[in-house]
C-alpha cells in the first residue's frame, strides 16, 4: 500500500492535481452537489438491475476474443469481478469526486485495466456497453422524465470517470516509455563497445554512444548527419565500407574480424572486431554496429606469445645446462636459443670484473642493427648507481632492467659476475610474468655457469691436493695403472717411492697446523725440483708422498732420485726465522719384480716403508719377498673384514670398571672382538688398525655405539645401573661429526646420555684437539661423559685438560703393570692421580691384575679400576652373572 501511495502522490505531482485542479475539473463537467443528490436518489434501483447489467456486460466482453484471452489469462472468479463492479458503481455514485476518488480509479486502472493489458480502446467500448446495458434496465422500471434526469447525472459522472482512467492509463503508458527509453540509453551509455546507427540507404550516421566517441575522437554532435566513412582510416575507408556491404548482402548479419577504426584527435588506427546487424525502421534500413576495441586483447596475445616463446628458452636453456659442460659452449648455445627461439635480435654475455671494466664474452644475432657501445655504459651507469651487483659469495640473478630497446639482467657467481644482454622492440611492454621468466632465466643460466665451474674445481680437487698443488693418491695410481699398461708392452720396470716425514706430527703439534703446512709446500717444491722429466711426484697422505719413475734398469737408478730428494730434504726448512731438519723414511717397490698390478705395488712399497718405521725412520728400505707375504696377508684380511662387516660378525665384550673405594662395579667398557667364522676370536691389534686405515672404522664404531647404547639401556632395564665406555678411533673425529652421531644415536634408541662414557685416547686428542675439542664441548652439554684414554703416553697440555670438561683421566695400563717393582711407574701413577684431583678430575686405572697394584692404587686414591684381578672382558650374558656374583667375592 505504500507503494501504491508513494506512486499515486508522483502522479498528483506530475500531473498537478490537486483541490484547485480537481474543483476545475468538476465545474468543465458540469457536476453539481444536484448531480450527487440525483444519483444517491436512484441508488437503490441500480442495485435491483445489477445482476442483469453486470450479466449482459460479462457476454458482451466475452464476445470479443482479445478480452476472453485476458480474462483467462487473469482468471479471476467471476463472483469477484461480479462484486468489484459493483462496489465500485456504489462508490462512484456516492463519491465526492475528490482526491480519495481519484485514488480509487488510479488503484484499479494500475491493478487491473494496465496491469493485464486491456488497451484504452477496449476500456471505452467496455464503458459504452455497460451505459446502455444499464439503461435498458433503467427504462423497464422508470419513467421516462426519471431517465432522463439520472441519466444526465450518470453521464457527466461517467464522462469524467473516462477522463481520469484514461489520463491515468497515460500516465502508465509514458513511464513504460521513459523507463524502456532509459533502459536503451543506459545499454547504450554504459556499453563498452562502440555503437553506431546507420540509414544504409543514404550511409549517414543517425547516433552513437559515447565509447565510440572516445574511440573516434569526435563527440555526437560531430558524428550525427556525416557520412559513415569517417569512422575508418582515409586510405582504408572505400574498402571497408565495401567489405561491410558484401558481407550484409551475403550473411545479413554477425561478426566481422579486423575492422580498423581511426581515432581522428590522436591519428592511432585502433584495431576492433564489428558486430553488424540491420533493422527497418519506418520502412528506411538501419544498419547497427558494434565495435569491440581488441586492443587489450591483441597486446594479451602478443604477451601469451612472448611468454610462451619464453617458457620455450627457459626449457632449451635448462636442456642446454644438462647437456654442456663446457661455459663458452654453453654461453654460445644460451644465446642462439635467445634469439633463435626467444625472438630477440641480437643478445651478448659480458664478464663485470670490477665498477670500471666489462668486457663482451660472447654475442649472437644481428649486431648492426644496435649500439652496443652504449648499453655497455648504461650497464656500467646502473651498476654504479643502482649497486646491482654486490661482489660477494652470493649466487643468482638481478631483476632485470629493461630499457627502451633492450633488456640486461647481473648473472651474480662466486666471484665473478656476469651481464646478460637481449635486444628486441618489445622491450618496453615486458609484462610482471615475463620480467619473472627473464629472471628465472639468469638464475638458470647463473647455477648452470656455477655448476660448470664448480665441477672443473671438483675435478681438480679430485685429482689434485689444493695445499701443494700436487697431483693426489688417485691421480697417481690411475696413472701408475696406465704406466703398467704401457709397461708391459714397452718391457719397462717402474720403480715406486713413498715417502714419508718423520715425525712430522711433532710439527703440528709444537709449531702448529699452519707452520706444518708451510713446510709440506716446501718439502713438495724440492722434490719436484730434484726429479727427472717424467717422474710423477704426488701428495699420498698427511705427511706422504709418492714418486712414480720411469725407465728404471736397476736399484742404483732408484737410488740416485733418492740421494737427490734425501739432499735436498737435509738441508734446514726456515721458518718463521728458525731453521727446522727433517728426516725421511723411504719405501721403494719396482714393477713388475714386487707386484703385478698398481695396488700390489703400492701395497709392497708401504709394507718396506712400514719396515724403515719400525726401525725408528730416516732409512731407505726395498720391498722384498718376506714383506709381500705380509703384504698379501693384510689384503686378505682387509677382504674379510669387508665380508665380517657385510655379514655382522663383530661382537661387544664388556670389562667390568670397579668404584675402588666401595668396591662396588659402576660401569663396563665395550670392547670390540671379530668372531671369524673359521679362526674363531681374533685379537683387536690385527684387525683395528686395518679398519682404521682402510676407513672401515667407520662403518664399525657407528654400529658399536648404537650396540652400546642399546646394551646399556637392556641393563638399565633390569635394575642395572651402570655406565658404559667406548673407544673411539681418531678416524672417527676427523672423518665426520662424531658427537653428533653419538647425540643422534642416544636420541633415536631413547638412551640415557649420562649412562654413556666416550674414551679418547691422550695422543688422538693433542694431535686434533681444534676439532676434538669442539666435540667434547658438544657432548658435556647433552650429559655425555669423556675419559681421556692411556693418560701419560702422550704430550698432553695442563691448559687444555683444565679448559675441556673431560671427566676422567685413564692411567695407561704400561704404568700399573711392574708396579710395585717399578718405582718410577709408582711416581708417575701417584702424580697423575694428583694432577687430576689438582684439576678436579677422576682416575680410572687400567690393567689391574694383583692385589698389590690394588691396594697401591687404593691407598693413593684412584677412584676406579679395572682389570683381569676383577674380570677378564666378558660377553653380555657372562657379565650379568659376574655382576650379580660380584660382591660376595670383594668383600672387605
Amino acid at each position: 500500500m505504500e507503494e501504491v501511495n508513494r506512486e499515486f502522490r508522483e502522479f498528483l505531482e506530475a500531473e498537478g492535481i490537486d483541490k484547485d485542479y480537481l474543483d476545475r475539473v468538476r465545474r468543465f463537467f458540469l457536476i453539481t452537489d444536484k448531480d450527487r443528490e440525483i444519483l444517491s436518489k436512484y441508488k437503490n434501483e441500480l442495485k435491483e438491475v445489477f445482476p442483469e447489467v453486470f450479466q449482459n456486460f460479462l457476454e458482451y466482453l466475452s464476445s470479443f476474443d482479445e478480452i476472453r484471452e485476458i480474462l483467462e489469462k487473469a482468471h479471476p472468479p467471476i463472483e469477484k469481478i461480479k462484486k468489484a463492479h459493483k462496489e465500485y458503481f456504489d462508490f462512484l455514485l456516492s463519491s465526492d469526486f475528490d482526491v480519495k476518488y481519484v485514488l480509487k480509479i488510479f488503484q484499479i486502472v494500475k491493478s487491473i485495466h494496465y496491469r493485464y493489458g486491456v488497451k484504452i480502446e477496449y476500456y471505452l467500448g467496455a464503458y459504452l456497453s455497460y451505459i446502455e446495458f444499464i439503461f435498458d434496465a433503467l427504462n423497464k422500471r422508470l419513467k421516462c422524465n426519471e431517465v432522463y434526469e439520472f441519466g444526465r447525472s450518470f453521464l457527466k459522472v461517467i464522462f469524467l470517470d473516462i477522463y481520469f482512467t484514461t489520463k491515468i492509463y497515460y500516465y502508465f503508458l509514458s513511464r513504460e516509455i521513459e523507463r524502456e527509453n532509459l533502459k536503451y540509453k543506459a545499454l547504450r551509455e554504459g556499453s563498452f563497445d562502440g555503437i553506431v546507427l546507420v540509414d544504409w540507404k543514404s550511409e549517414k550516421i543517425l547516433d552513437v554512444n559515447k565509447k565510440l566517441e572516445e574511440l573516434i575522437g569526435k563527440n555526437r554532435e560531430e558524428l550525427i548527419g556525416k557520412n559513415f566513412s569517417v569512422l575508418f582510416p582515409p586510405d582504408k575507408e572505400k574498402l571497408i565500407i565495401s567489405k561491410i556491404e558484401d558481407f550484409l548482402v551475403n550473411e545479413g548479419k554477425g561478426l566481422l574480424p579486423n575492422v580498423p577504426l581511426y581515432n581522428h584527435k590522436t591519428g592511432e588506427v585502433i584495431p576492433t572486431e564489428l558486430n553488424i546487424s540491420s533493422i527497418i525502421i519506418e520502412n528506411d534500413e538501419v544498419v547497427v554496429g558494434i565495435f569491440r576495441d581488441i586492443r587489450d586483447r591483441i597486446r594479451k596475445e602478443e604477451e601469451l606469445e612472448r611468454i610462451s616463446r619464453l617458457y620455450r628458452v627457459l626449457y632449451l636453456i635448462n636442456e642446454a645446462t644438462l647437456k654442456t659442460t663446457d661455459i663458452d659452449l654453453l654461453f654460445e648455445r644460451i644465446l642462439r636459443i635467445l634469439v633463435e627461439e626467444g625472438g630477440f635480435s641480437f643478445c651478448f654475455i659480458a664478464e663485470v670484473k670490477d665498477f670500471g671494466q666489462i668486457e663482451i664474452v660472447k654475442k649472437y644475432g644481428n649486431e648492426k642493427a644496435v649500439d652496443v657501445e652504449k648499453s655497455l655504459h648504461s650497464i656500467l651507469e646502473a651498476i654504479k648507481k643502482r649497486n646491482l651487483i654486490e661482489l660477494d659469495e652470493k649466487i643468482g640473478a638481478a631483476i632485470p632492467l629493461v630499457y627502451k630497446n633492450f633488456i640486461t639482467s647481473f648473472l651474480k657467481l662466486k666471484h665473478r659476475n656476469f651481464a646478460i644482454v637481449v635486444y628486441g622492440k618489445e622491450a618496453r611492454d615486458l609484462s610482471e610474468e615475463e620480467k619473472r621468466l627473464l629472471t628465472q632465466i639468469g638464475y638458470d643460466i647463473a647455477f648452470a655457469v656455477y655448476s660448470i665451474l664448480r665441477k672443473e674445481e671438483i675435478k681438480y680437487l679430485s685429482y689434485y691436493d689444493v695445499l701443494t698443488n700436487l697431483p693426489n693418491r688417485r691421480f697417481f695410481i690411475e696413472k701408475l695403472e696406465n704406466a703398467i699398461r704401457l709397461s708391459e708392452e714397452e718391457k719397462e720396470k717402474l720403480a715406486v717411492m713413498i715417502i714419508d716425514i718423520d715425525n712430522f706430527k711433532n710439527i703440528n703439534t709444537v709449531y702448529g697446523e699452519f707452520v706444518g703446512d708451510l713446510v709440506l709446500k716446501e718439502v713438495s717444491k724440492r722434490i719436484r725440483r730434484v726429479l727427472r722429466g717424467r717422474d710423477v711426484l704426488a701428495r699420498f697422505g698427511n705427511d706422504e708422498f709418492a714418486v712414480l719413475s720411469f725407465d728404471i734398469k736397476s736399484n742404483s737408478d732408484v737410488m740416485k732420485i733418492i740421494t737427490r730428494i734425501k739432499e735436498t730434504l737435509n738441508k734446514p726448512i726456515k721458518v718463521d726465522g728458525r731453521d727446522l731438519f727433517l728426516s725421511v723414511s723411504i719405501g721403494v717397490a719396482i714393477y713388475p719384480d714386487d707386484g703385478r698390478s698398481a695396488e700390489e705395488i703400492i701395497a709392497s712399497a708401504v709394507s718396506a716403508l712400514n719396515e724403515v718405521k719400525k726401525r725408528g725412520g730416516n732409512g731407505i728400505e726395498f720391498f722384498n719377498p718376506s714383506m709381500k707375504r705380509i703384504s698379501i696377508e693384510i689384503i686378505n684380511l682387509q677382504s674379510r673384514l669387508r665380508r665380517a662387516i657385510k655379514n655382522r660378525e663383530f661382537i661387544l665384550y664388556y670389562q667390568p670398571i670397579v668404584d675402588l673405594e666401595k668396591m662396588k662395579i659402576v660401569g663396563a667398557e665395550a670392547l670390540l672382538r671379530w668372531k671369524d667364522p673359521k679362526e674363531g676370536l681374533v685379537p683387536p691389534f690385527k684387525f683395528i688398525p686395518i679398519l682404521e686405515d682402510t676407513g672401515m672404522i667407520t662403518e664399525v664404531g657407528e654400529w658399536v655405539i648404537e650396540e652400546v647404547v642399546k646394551q646399556q639401556k637392556e641393563w638399565e632395564g633390569i635394575d642395572i645401573d651402570i655406565a658404559v665406555s667406548l673407544n673411539v678411533s681418531p678416524k672417527q673425529f676427523i672423518r665426520s661429526s662424531l658427537a653428533e652421531l653419538i647425540l643422534k644415536k642416544i636420541d633415536e634408541l631413547d638412551g640415557d646420555p649420562s649412562k654413556i662414557i666416550v674414551e679418547i685416547t691422550e695422543s688422538t686428542l693433542m694431535e686434533n684437539i681444534s676439532v676434538i675439542g669442539d666435540d667434547i664441548e658438544t657432548l658435556s652439554k647433552k650429559g655425555v661423559r669423556v675419559e681421556i684414554d692411556d693418560f701419560g703416553t702422550g704430550y698432553s697440555s695442563l691448559a687444555y685438560l683444565k679448559k675441556l670438561p673431560v671427566y676422567a683421566l685413564k692411567i695407561d695400563r704400561e704404568f700399573i703393570k711392574d708396579i710395585p717393582e717399578d718405582k718410577d711407574d709408582m711416581a708417575i701413577v701417584k702424580a697423575i692421580i694428583s694432577i687430576a684431583k689438582s684439576l678436579e678430575k677422576r682416575t680410572v686405572a687400567e690393567g689391574i691384575e694383583t692385589e698389590e697394584q690394588l691396594e697401591f692404587l687404593r691407598y693413593y686414591g684412584c677412584d676406579y679400576g679395572q682389570g683381569y684381578l676383577f674380570s677378564p672382558p666378558l660377553p653380555p650374558e657372562e657379565f650379568l652373572k659376574f655382576f650379580e656374583d660380584f660382591n660376595s667375592r670383594f668383600t672387605r
